[in-house]
């Protein structure tokens, strides 16, 4: 299987990108990040975009895949352009997919409680709402990836200060939004990557996932 996965800068990718190269299932992994992976492997092919759309210098990665992992998120920083990287970026990239390879799986890294009616106050959830919206339009099998909580999972060699006081103030975070705000659905990064895998290789029964359904695939066999 050839295999389409664009990553940003978190540990999401890094999991997805590992378990793509693992897999028995694929042939081909073609990365499209914004920093080197640092990973090095036979089926590996990389490209560092400055701008998202560098991608379009490369039409011809686009042939024949048989399923694209679209996890990277809006840059750093990114205010004033948002509705440009959330829906046009992404809309016109998945329109490239479906001209090169239609009917492939597109798996979407998206948000919990975004609104396809486009009338939330929040323009973030909006935007979301809409580039969902054009891209269940497009000839591919879609699916809507909607983690509520994402929470970080570190291997005893990623232990390092920095680490450590990002994930003391996740956990400070994590309890707001519990006991403040009422939200008790988390998932691992580690089980949300492995769910996207599975997902994008394999299919799922519906096009929108949210955590319970990102845990159940997690657990599926690959």
């Amino acid at each position: 299987m050839k295999i389409l996965l664009t990553i940003g800068v978190g540990d999401v990718g890094k999991y997805l990108l590992t378990y793509c190269l693992q897999s028995t299932h694929t042939t081909e992994v073609i990365c499209l990040t914004r920093k080197p992976s640092g990973f090095k492997h036979a089926k590996l092919t990389e490209y560092v975009l400055t701008d998202f759309e560098d991608y379009l210098r490369h039409l011809e990665i686009f042939k024949s895949l048989s399923a694209v992992l679209h996890c990277m998120g809006p840059p750093e920083g990114t205010i004033r352009n948002l509705e440009k990287v959330l829906v046009h970026d992404t809309v016109t990239f998945a329109e490239i997919v479906a001209k090169y390879s239609p009917g492939t799986t597109f798996c979407f890294l998206s948000r919990a409680r975004i609104d396809r009616t486009e009338k939330s106050h929040h323009e973030y959830l909006n935007y979301l709402g809409r580039a969902e919206n054009n891209l269940t339009a497009l000839p591919l099998k879609f699916y809507s990836i909607r983690p509520e909580v994402i929470f970080p999972t570190m291997r005893r060699d990623e232990f390092t200060f920095k680490r450590m006081v990002f994930y003391i103030f996740f956990w400070i975070y994590y309890l707001l939004l519990r006991y403040f705000m009422g939200v008790t659905n988390s998932v691992k990064t580690t089980e949300l990557a492995y769910a996207i895998f599975n997902v994008g290789l394999f299919g799922a029964d519906r096009e929108i996932l949210n955590t319970d359904d990102i845990i159940a695939y997690s657990n599926r066999p690959s």
